[in-house]
């Protein structure tokens, strides 16, 4: 079957050159079809869903409209619970934790979201985004020398670090420990760091490996978030418990 060209209705354009949708071939034109009857959409909307293998109401809710239930367990990342207890250890002993970030898009809102959910969980957080052209992409020895003079002992890496094998040992050679979350590409022989988090690992279980770094650094903030929350809920019965037996 040839693919099918949409032609979208009047927009305005700096180009001159009207847009196209290139569709391609369905691979089960009736799943498609019965797909725009349940959800009352467009068959090229079921199209393009089940060419995803998106082919029941359901998983196209999920697709398209999904909860925070729809999420996978961030507990399936590799190295997940080595990342949350080091975080743990710098959040209830007062460390300084450098989160280092990259200049996108990705690994600034990779840098907000880790801040602000370190943050409100009563941590002492710095943060660092390289400049593009003075000191390039990714961890690097000048961004761990800062780490140092600002009296950081835990950096954590978002959308970059997979592939700072030299920083993370300048790092470890001060006396700080680094925390990897990134989405690339990992090379053969990783960095030695405390923990690396990363679903594109070899032997990671994660089900989807297209995160963006965003994706892992907020894997890493909600499992952070979760986990301090139990334990104060667990401390507070804990006191409850002490007054009552006191009293």
């Amino acid at each position: 079957m040839r693919a099918v060209v949409f032609r979208p209705g009047p927009i305005m354009l700096a180009s001159t050159t009207a847009p196209e949708w290139v569709m391609h071939p369905r691979r089960d034109a009736e799943a498609a079809l019965r797909l725009a009857g349940e959800l009352g959409s467009p068959v090229s909307v079921a199209h393009a869903l089940v060419n995803r293998g998106v082919d029941s109401e359901r998983a196209a809710q999920r697709f398209l409209a999904p909860s925070l239930e729809d999420l996978h367990d961030p507990a399936a990342l590799l190295d997940m619970d080595l990342a949350l207890r080091r975080i743990e250890l710098a959040l209830w002993s007062g460390e300084r934790i450098l989160v280092h970030g990259d200049y996108d898009v990705d690994g600034i809102t990779s840098t907000f979201l880790l801040c602000t959910v370190l943050r409100d969980l009563g941590g002492r957080v710095e943060h660092h985004i390289p400049h593009r052209t003075r000191e390039g992409y990714g961890l690097s020895e000048t961004a761990v020398e800062l780490a140092r003079r600002r009296g950081c002992s835990l950096i954590i890496t978002v959308d970059c670090g997979i592939t700072a094998a030299s920083a993370v040992e300048r790092a470890s050679a001060l006396g700080i420990d680094t925390v990897i979350t990134d989405h690339h590409e990992p090379p053969v022989a990783l960095p030695k760091a405390a923990a690396i988090v990363n679903p594109r690992r070899p032997g990671c279980e994660y089900p989807f490996k297209s995160l963006a770094g965003v994706g892992a650094s907020s894997s890493t903030s909600w499992r952070s978030a979760r986990s301090q929350t139990w334990c104060r809920s667990q401390a507070r019965t804990a006191c409850s418990r002490a007054s009552g037996s006191s009293a």
